[in-house]
């Protein structure tokens, strides 16, 4: 299965990237995939390649991060209204990511995810 080899986050940004060519899985259905791998209780190494990926500001991230806290990752939807649609879907599939890779590491409670 394809999942299994994406256990480096420079494997995941190259074939996210290489969207351009028609033929190539999107990137929406490799964040999807790697979304659901992660929550089978497969790991990523990291998050901070994938962070990068991400092209709001630390604060709408952290925003991002505490709405998944309270309202958990499982749905974007719920996350999307809280925040009033101000961040896309699309990053907040690549912060799901990020929030899941780094959910283990962190204490289960309704704080920050990012230092």
């Amino acid at each position: 299965m394809l999942l299994y080899s994406f256990t480096d986050a420079n494997k995941i940004k190259y074939f996210i990237n290489q969207k351009e060519e028609p033929e190539k899985t999107s990137s929406d259905t490799i964040l999807n995939h790697l979304a659901r791998f992660i929550m089978a209780g497969n790991p990523l190494r990291s998050a901070e390649d994938l962070i990068s990926l991400s092209k709001i500001s630390p604060d709408q991230q952290m925003a991002v991060f505490k709405a998944f806290d309270m309202l958990g990752p499982d749905m974007l939807k719920p996350v999307y209204d809280k925040l009033n649609s101000a961040v896309s879907c699309d990053e907040l599939k690549i912060l799901r990511l990020c929030y899941l890779c780094e959910k283990d590491d962190l204490p289960l409670n309704n704080s920050t995810r990012r230092k």
